[in-house]
């Protein structure tokens, strides 16, 4: 299991104490956790509807309806850049899903014991997004690189303007230094204007 600390707690305390059981699975813990999360989500949703909603004041679907909708459409069509990390995210998800689910053999079956975890997985698909093109290629014609290759260049802008390119440089030249790097071209320019 990947993700929180508890988990991989867990993971690790489960084959400690129940060597003979099988090993935790994505597969097992999706069926042990979605009929849990599904009884907090509804529990969440009578707790907001019955205790905090304000008796006074009436609940009107209408207007929630529309402003929803409303929101939904200034939205816009997904970018070529969002459905590339929309379709990385299920990529990854079934891999982790199917690398052992338990019940059957998974693809980890194909490498020696051991070779592949679920951490391999997460930084696969993280290179992939790094190799993946920023804008839709030549060969997907020009209709769907026009409908695909729309992004967003307001909300990119207002997002740089606020991420500061010169904090990140000093973050990561710190980092830097920490891992031998000085000498460098990465040094020279994590360190430069």
């Amino acid at each position: 299991l990947t993700g929180t600390g508890p988990n991989i707690v867990l993971a690790g305390q489960f084959s400690a104490l129940y060597p003979a059981a099988p090993p935790l699975s994505f597969a097992s813990w999706i069926a042990f956790a979605a009929p849990l999360a599904l009884f907090v989500l509804l529990a969440a949703w009578m707790l907001l509807l019955l205790v905090h909603l304000p008796r006074r004041q009436q609940y009107d679907p209408a207007e929630t309806d529309s402003v929803i909708r409303r929101q939904y459409e200034q939205l816009g069509a997904p970018s070529f850049r969002e459905l590339l990390v929309l379709a990385a995210f299920v990529l990854l998800a079934l891999l982790w899903i199917t690398r052992h689910p338990g019940f059957v053999p998974g693809w980890d079956t194909l490498f020696t014991s051991g070779f592949v975890t679920d951490g391999t997985s997460a930084i696969a698909i993280t290179l992939l997004l790094f190799a993946l093109p920023a804008s839709p290629p030549e060969w997907l014609g020009s209709s769907c690189r026009h409908c695909l290759g729309r992004h967003k260049k307001g909300a990119q802008r207002r997002a740089s303007s606020h991420y500061a390119l010169g904090r990140a440089k000093v973050v990561g030249g710190l980092g830097g230094n920490e891992m031998g790097t000085s000498g460098t071209s990465l040094e020279v320019w994590l360190s430069s204007d």
